[in-house]
């Protein structure tokens, strides 16, 4: 790195001494760097000086700055100040960070377990679904860009990188070569290739698919030797198959992947949040609660619809159940199920066809109801009839005894209450029953008045 002009003990902007150079490119440079007040350990990224920088590449190293620090996310690394230095060397100073990014673990370890591969995945999709939210596409997600650390509880914690080629969509600064291919060929999606000014959310999705299947097979899915290679894979062929270097997948992973990789964007799933719940069912349970809050950050920002918030919330509760067993060609994705719209004929047909039955159910009812009232109505003049027969009875009675015993006789007899009348319904004809007499006696004749009723 004798090119870079930077050296240990250099102090940037007259307040960052810098301790020792981390990476350099073509246009910057990272250096590790100590306030000379504060004593804070930062990481500095600055364009190098000595070559003429065009305003295009200037105010894409600035946006950077502006799109990080406007997400909170604990995945994405914060950004702590923003200047130029004497030499009008624009310079952004960020967290500083401990450990490696998955390209290096990539290389040393070559792959990783399927269920620590989705939990870092997973970590990524909650800082690429707040950028989502904001209005801005990452567009340069890869290994190099997803940094491997660990916080304060020691737990592996990835920060997602380099948001330099990021695109804004409220952006108020259009960029002259905006049109030019930016990104990584091996991570980005065929629109990105034929039509970077269209790229939106779902070219993200796109690289994060690309990302998994790399950590878990150890290679990407369109592998080629040049650039134009990988690029006409990736516009026109399939992907590898992943069971070609990993046979032992689980069930419907795979899918997941592919759904992520469909050539036509319309087909892949609709934001991270429909992503982190496909790959629920196979993240470690330290990781699942990942996949609510990339729903809470995607839904709260406003990104593209709370529908999917909800589905994902669901898969992620039925996640630890899924069915081991579980078709590889059908995975349990509760978000990607789409709802075709309903035509507008076949609600008209289903609400005249719900008043037809409804009216049917009234007459139905209105039927039923005569008949009860009808019965009432002869219950009531039943009742009536045993009472005045009751009454015949008790006054034969008292012709057999005294005055006072014939009293006792009519105060004993019994009371039959009144059945209220049906509304609406008009009075039955009262038809006065006979009770038949009692055997070994002569019936009754009828009392015109009280004097008869003792005569011999």
């Amino acid at each position: 790195m004798s090119h870079v002009p930077v050296r240990p003990g250099d102090v940037l902007a007259r307040k960052y001494r810098v301790e020792r150079v981390l990476g350099a490119g073509a246009m910057g440079v990272v250096v590790a760097a100590r306030h000379v007040e504060l004593g804070q350990l930062v990481a500095v990224k600055a364009l190098l000086t000595g070559r003429a920088v065009i305003p295009e590449q200037h105010e894409r190293f600035l946006r950077e700055a502006r799109a990080a620090v406007r997400l909170k996310s604990h995945h994405v690394a914060r950004v702590l100040d923003v200047g130029a230095d004497e030499k009008d060397a624009p310079y952004i100073v960020m967290e500083y960070l401990e450990g490696q990014d998955l390209a290096a673990v990539l290389k040393a370890r070559r792959i990783l377990p399927f269920e620590e591969a989705v939990a870092y995945v997973l970590q990524a999709c909650e800082a690429v679904g707040e950028a989502h939210a904001a209005g801005i596409v990452h567009r340069d997600l890869k290994p190099a860009n997803l940094f491997l650390t660990h916080d304060v509880s020691g737990a592996p914690c990835v920060k997602v990188l380099d948001f330099g080629i990021s695109k804004v969509a409220s952006a108020d600064v259009a960029l002259t070569h905006e049109s030019q291919m930016l990104g990584s060929p091996l991570y980005m999606s065929p629109e990105q290739m034929t039509a970077p000014k269209s790229v939106d959310a779902r070219s993200d999705v796109w690289a994060l698919g690309v990302i998994l299947y790399q950590l878990v097979a150890g290679r990407t899915p369109f592998h080629a030797e040049t650039v134009h290679a990988v690029s006409a894979l990736v516009v026109a062929r399939e992907p590898t198959p992943l069971g070609h270097h990993r046979p032992d997948a689980p069930p419907g992973f795979e899918a997941v992947i592919r759904r992520c990789l469909v050539k036509d964007r319309e087909g892949r799933f609709r934001d991270v949040a429909e992503l982190a719940a496909a790959l629920a069912p196979y993240a470690p349970a330290e990781a699942r609660p990942y996949v609510e809050r990339v729903a809470r950050v995607v839904g709260a920002r406003g990104s593209r619809g709370s529908s999917s918030a909800g589905m994902v919330a669901a898969a992620a509760t039925a996640a630890p159940s899924m069915p081991v067993g579980a078709s590889p060609s059908a995975p349990v994705v509760a978000s990607a199920a789409r709802k075709a719209p309903v035509p507008l004929g076949v609600l008209i047909a289903s609400g005249v066809a719900a008043a037809v039955v409804a009216g049917l159910l009234v007459v139905f009812v209105l039927m039923k109801r005569e008949p009860v009232a009808a019965s009432a109505a002869v219950v009531e003049t039943e009742a009536a009839a045993v009472v005045v027969a009751d009454a015949g009875a008790g006054a034969d009675a008292g012709a057999d005894a005294d005055a006072g015993a014939g009293a006792d006789v009519g105060a004993a007899l019994p009371v039959v209450p009144t059945v209220s009348p049906v509304p609406e319904v008009a009075p039955a004809k009262v038809v006065p029953v006979v009770k038949p007499p009692a055997p070994g006696k002569a019936p009754a004749k009828p009392a015109k008045r009280t004097e008869d009723l003792y005569a011999p």
